[in-house]
């Protein structure tokens, strides 16, 4: 796995306008099954498949908060069986997050945003 630090921000936000957003430079589109596995109190575990339009790409994540809004963060892409065997460990209590990313560049910054099913206009 490779280590960085993440600074993460995140704001709750009306659904803008997709048309407008999807003509910004770096626009992307990838549907993600998010899964919290088991861990310690002080590291979050987790599996994400992410499907793009061309391809599906595997990655298991490990975070561990050295701030309040930073964490040191552990992220290597894996296989689809190494994806299927780390479902085992699914976290009680806790069922897979399923999001639709969009990523684009807006006044030289890349943004994120998360659109979830239950999302209402």
């Amino acid at each position: 796995m490779s280590a960085s630090v993440e600074t993460e921000r995140k704001f709750v936000i009306a659904i803008p306008d997709i048309e407008f957003i999807s003509s910004l430079d770096g626009y992307t589109l990838s549907e993600i099954e998010q899964t919290y596995l088991l861990s310690s109190p002080t590291v979050t575990h987790r599996v994400r498949l992410r499907r793009y339009h061309d391809r599906t790409v595997y990655t298991e994540t490990k975070k561990i908060r050295i701030g309040r809004m930073s964490a040191e963060e552990d992220e290597r892409e894996i296989s689809e069986d190494e994806y299927r065997t780390l479902l085992t460990q699914i976290a009680p209590g806790t069922v897979t997050l399923r999001k639709t990313r969009i990523t684009f560049e807006y006044s030289e910054r890349v943004f994120e945003m998360d659109l979830y099913p239950e999302w209402q206009r």
